[in-house]
């Protein structure tokens, strides 16, 4: 157990982008200068972001004809394509020095194998694409991936897809590829399944694979003021 830690990994609960957006800037700035890390678990009203690698051909409509059907669009400096993100689907973002999760190639990783980990424990063999971004169960897409290293600290993270409307990605090429489809886990499963109850087992799952735990899944507010996160 590292003696940085137990980092903290509240559940938001719903949270426009744009404001997602600055909670994690500024925990990224605490974290560059006296924070060991943070996590942020929470849902998104209906958007669509573009990366820093979004092709315009991928965008299947206007914003004008997205924001009659109640969807932002948003352009991210995030890594990667287009996606979309809404309510049932659960995002994670991550706050981590590059010293802490030994270089953003092994951060992707742990990312990856958490959401791996997570889903194995519904019975759900996800897997993931050497030549394509994500988490996939054949080729179904049931996870996206992308972050940003500024200064040494990654920000950005995952977002899963557990019971949220898939009609939304109609709209979009999902990360830019043609032939994919998507699922969500409650489709796979066949049931429904508790979002918060899946952000503590995913969270439980980083934790271990970071070699700490994280503190109060659901039990920490947001303090607006200076962005912080306090009991």
């Amino acid at each position: 157990m590292s003696d940085l830690l137990p980092l903290r990994s509240p559940f938001l609960g719903m949270v426009p982008y744009g404001r997602a957006l600055a909670l994690q800037q500024g925990l990224w700035a605490k974290v560059k200068e006296e924070l060991p890390g943070a996590v942020l678990g929470l849902e998104h009203a209906p958007v669509i972001t573009c990366g820093r690698n979004f092709a315009k051909e991928n965008l299947l409509t206007t914003e004008k004809a997205l924001a009659k059907e109640g969807i932002e669009l948003f352009y991210s400096d995030r890594g990667g394509e287009v996606t979309a993100h809404n309510p049932g689907q659960l995002v994670m973002y991550v706050m981590f020095p590059l010293a802490f999760v030994k270089g953003p190639k092994h951060l992707v990783w742990m990312l990856e194998e958490s959401l791996i980990r997570t889903l194995g424990q519904w019975d759900l063999k996800a897997h993931r694409d050497p030549r394509n971004p994500g988490i996939w169960l054949g080729n179904k897409k049931i996870a996206a991936l992308g972050i940003r290293i500024k200064d040494r600290v990654s920000y950005h993270g995952i977002a899963l897809n557990v019971s949220n409307d898939l009609g939304i990605f109609d709209h979009i090429i999902p990360c830019g590829l043609k032939t994919a489809s998507v699922t969500s886990v409650e489709v796979e499963v066949g049931q429904k399944v508790n979002l918060v109850a899946l952000y503590h087992d995913l969270s439980t799952q980083l934790g271990g694979l970071l070699g700490t735990e994280f503190e109060g899944a659901a039990s920490w507010r947001v303090q607006t003021r200076d962005l912080w996160i306090e009991p």
